[in-house]
């Protein structure tokens, strides 16, 4: 029986300029993946996982994605809740009902510890199932992170300031 081959995107955690720029690059690999399926979007992160509200990120336009990658926030709407035992039979049973194989969390270090309970849930369930995470900004405190979409913006952020206080010490 072949693994199922859809994908669900969440997004997790505090809202930032580069999320939805982190969901513009998955979901734009995705679509261009061979062999993959259709590309869900969670409304709300796992709230809308536990309710099977997903939206079908394949139809969205080209000029959509473009607007979605450049505004800051969350497109699909966020969220702080955790997966907890009681959540598990709901997710497993959304995620084989909608053929889904692949989970990107894209978060910080409490929606990594989300993704990481999600794969152990589905292992110890004995469900193929690949997870994710995918950090929103300058998460670089992830084990294996070289580098985030939030870097850029921080380093201009501190050159900014070391500029801005030895001016203000020449005065």
């Amino acid at each position: 029986m072949a693994e199922p081959n859809n994908i669900i995107v969440m997004q997790s955690g505090g809202n930032t300029a580069v999320f939805n720029r982190s969901l513009f690059g998955v979901v734009t690999e995705a679509l261009g993946s061979e062999g993959a399926g259709k590309v869900y979007g969670a409304v709300h992160g796992l709230e809308g996982l536990l309710a099977d509200e997903l939206l079908d990120l394949g139809t969205y336009s080209a000029t959509r994605w473009k607007t979605i990658s450049r505004t800051p926030g969350a497109a699909l709407g966020s969220t702080r809740r955790r997966l907890g035992p009681e959540d598990v039979p709901a997710v497993l049973r959304v995620l084989s009902s909608r053929g889904i194989g692949h989970v990107h969390v894209i978060g910080g270090n409490d929606s990594a510890a989300t993704g990481h309970a999600l794969h152990l849930a589905a292992t110890a369930a004995g469900v193929p199932l690949r997870v994710v995470n995918v950090p929103k900004t300058i998460d670089n405190d992830l084990v294996g992170t070289d580098h985030t979409p939030g870097y850029g913006s921080a380093a201009r952020f501190v050159a900014l300031a070391t500029m801005g206080a030895a001016r203000d010490s020449e005065a």
